[in-house]
């Protein structure tokens, strides 16, 4: 009986590890593809992305006039790797224009801007494509483990 029990526990622990493993490249992938959606310009809107755990965080950053802003995936990446099933992750962007890019926007702004600005809608493109995400990381991941493509 205690074979049989361990041979469980052991099946129990390695579907829970497959879980954890297509939950965070799932997740690593959508942020990606959204990311890949961005429109760039000085890098500050790509770089204003943040991911976390607790909540997402309010969209109040400006960029500073002339400067430029590398993307570094590593937050996200250690962000994504701390979470557990169930979790939920919030991937948003800081920057104040973060939402007029996304969603677009007509009309005059607080100060006084007029636009008539088309979204970009990389984040719902993006989480549009989860299941399929999903899908794909499962086959890959099965391919792996078994050894056949």
């Amino acid at each position: 009986m205690g074979d049989f029990l361990s041979q469980i526990t052991e099946w129990c622990r390695q579907t829970e590890a497959r879980a954890e493993a297509v939950f965070r490249e799932s997740a690593q992938r959508v942020i990606g593809e959204m990311q890949g959606r961005v429109p760039v310009d000085t890098g500050f809107l790509k770089s204003s992305l943040q991911v976390s755990t607790t909540a997402p965080v309010p969209a109040d950053r400006s960029p500073a006039a002339g400067t430029a802003y590398p993307y570094n995936p590593t937050a996200a990446t250690v962000a994504i790797a701390g979470a557990q099933i169930g979790d939920r992750l919030f991937a948003s962007y800081s920057a104040v224009y973060a939402p007029r890019i996304n969603y677009g926007f007509v009309g005059t702004d607080a100060l006084g801007r007029t636009y008539n600005q088309s979204g970009r809608h990389f984040v719902e493109l993006a989480v549009q494509r989860w299941p399929a995400i999903v899908n794909d990381v499962c086959r890959e991941l099965q391919s792996r483990a078994t050894g056949t493509p």
